[in-house]
C-alpha cells in the first residue's frame, strides 16, 4: 500500500500544498488530472523499500524474499495504474491536437486559427 497509495498521495499533496502556499502554479495547459497521473508514477520507485527490506530481515532469507517480492509486485501494480492514467491523458491531449489541426475548408490554415461567422 505504501508504494501504490502513499507515495502518489504524498507527491500529489505536496504539489497541491506548494501551489496553495506559494506563488507556484501549474503551467498553462496542465490540469490537476495530469499531476495525478504523473504522481502515480512515484509508486514505481522501490529502491528504498528494497534497502529497508535488506536491513529489516538480515538473517531470515524467507522473509526477505517474500518482502522483496511484495515490493516488486507493488511497483508493477503502481506502474500498471500509472500507465492506464497516462494513456487516458494522452488520448485526451491527442484529441485536442486533432481538433486544433482540423482544416475542413482545406485552405491550409487550421480552422481554430480563423475568425469569421459560425466559427
Amino acid at each position: 500500500m505504501g508504494l501504490v497509495v502513499s507515495k502518489p498521495v504524498g507527491v500529489i499533496s505536496l504539489a497541491w500544498v506548494t501551489t496553495r502556499l506559494s506563488r507556484a502554479s501549474l503551467a498553462p495547459g496542465i490540469a490537476w488530472r495530469d499531476v495525478f497521473a504523473v504522481g502515480l508514477l512515484a509508486g514505481i520507485g522501490c529502491t528504498v523499500a528494497l534497502l529497508i527490506t535488506e536491513l529489516a530481515f538480515p538473517t531470515n532469507t524467507a522473509q526477505m524474499d517474500t518482502a522483496k517480492t511484495a515490493v516488486l509486485v507493488a511497483s508493477l501494480i503502481a506502474a500498471a495504474i500509472a500507465s492506464l492514467a497516462l494513456v487516458t491523458r494522452n488520448r485526451h491531449y491527442a484529441a485536442l491536437a486533432d481538433a486544433e489541426e482540423q482544416d475542413e475548408d482545406q485552405d491550409g490554415i487550421p480552422d481554430v486559427c480563423q475568425q469569421g461567422p459560425g466559427r
